[in-house]
């Protein structure tokens, strides 16, 4: 099936994208923009540019990062090459860590990958999402949450409006991908909304193992703690085309994921990661305020990844950001084995949101 966009032209420079489309758009389609950057490499093997440069039989339910896509425009107007799978990457909304080094590697190996990929800061209007096949928006915050997320109170603002919410929702529905990466407080509250559209409750607190929760309520050490390993033989990593890939050597064996939030989810989708007995939820008035007094939610059978296929399209929720990551890029052993499949699962996010695997 091939999807078909509604027409549309614009000629004019958005100063806020720095992404043309009309006449000029053939002339920034791989260049930079006055604040937009756009990463445009092949594949680095045959194989890999034949299943994601090169499909030709796109599966019935086409989902977002398609390699085929008939663009419906007014004559004059630049159309998509139908080799081309273009990744929206959001460097706005003020995101955590974006620009950095990790964010531009990532960018640069998805690139890399087979993939062009256009970064923007801006709104999510419906005519920058008709430029692209799968949107990115990595643990954004609210304007009022941007500089104090470290410390920041109950409740915690929406990072998108209601507008850009429709039109998320609406696109994703009409055939678009959508990867929605949230992490722990403020993080997750700042994308409820967003994900309340697709029927997806985030619990906007910090979800730990509570037996590694010290007297005081608090981890003694953050920076392994907080690891959860999910595995296919503890029975909380599902087998799905996200986890199981093309071929055996792209089954994913196992992730770990370093705190986060928790997802509560609808019939319509599927946990790829369900939160195992023992996990709970840390809800403390104010973000990183962490005590043995903060209320507490079990968070068992919650889930920390999860996708679906909603009207044509696909949506990919994680409730963490470390399986999402190119590698290896590790500061020592032991990050490198708990994330030895997160590259792996990142690339077959992708290739699912491209339709090029199946929907379950």
């Amino acid at each position: 099936m091939h999807l078909t966009r509604a027409p549309f032209v614009m000629f004019a420079l958005d100063c806020h994208l720095g992404l043309f489309s009309g006449p000029a758009a053939s002339m920034m389609r791989r260049g930079r923009g006055r604040a937009g950057e756009t990463h445009t490499r092949r594949s680095r093997s045959e194989d890999l540019a034949t299943s994601v440069i090169r499909l030709e039989t796109p599966p019935r339910r086409w989902l977002g990062l398609c390699g085929l896509v008939a663009l419906s425009v007014v004559p004059g107007a630049a159309a998509q090459t139908p080799d081309e799978l273009i990744v929206l990457y959001d460097l706005g909304h003020n995101a955590i860590g974006v620009p950095t080094e990790s964010s531009r590697r990532l960018q640069d190996w998805l690139a890399g990958e087979g993939f062009t990929v256009e970064s923007f800061r801006g709104s999510l209007t419906t005519d920058l999402l008709n430029r692209g096949n799968i949107l990115v928006l990595r643990v954004p915050l609210a304007d009022e949450q941007a500089n104090t997320w470290r410390a920041s109170p109950r409740p915690t603002s929406p990072a998108f409006n209601s507008s850009e919410i429709s039109a998320v929702e609406r696109w994703v529905r009409d055939g678009g991908g959508l990867l929605l990466v949230a992490d722990h407080m403020p993080m997750a509250g700042a994308v409820q909304s967003l994900a309340r559209s697709f029927g997806v409750e985030i619990l906007d607190g910090f979800v730990l193992p509570e037996d590694r929760l010290n007297p005081m309520g608090t981890l003694g050490d953050f920076d392994s703690g907080g690891w959860m390993t999910h595995s296919r033989s503890l029975g909380n990593l599902v087998g799905h085309p996200i986890t199981d890939g093309r071929s055996p050597a792209e089954r994913v064996e196992y992730l770990t994921t370093d705190v986060g939030s928790a997802l509560k989810l609808p019939p319509e989708f599927v946990s790829l990661i369900t939160l195992r007995r023992g996990s709970v939820s840390l809800m403390p008035d104010t973000a990183w305020s962490l005590h043995r007094r903060n209320a507490r939610e079990d968070v068992e059978g919650w889930s920390q990844a999860a996708a679906a296929c909603l009207g044509q399209g696909r949506v990919v929720l994680l409730a963490d950001g470390w399986p999402f990551l190119p590698g290896p890029h590790f500061d020592n052993e032991a990050q490198e084995e708990a994330a030895r499949y997160h590259p792996q699962f990142t690339l077959n996010v992708m290739r699912w949101l491209a339709g090029q695997l199946p929907c379950t």
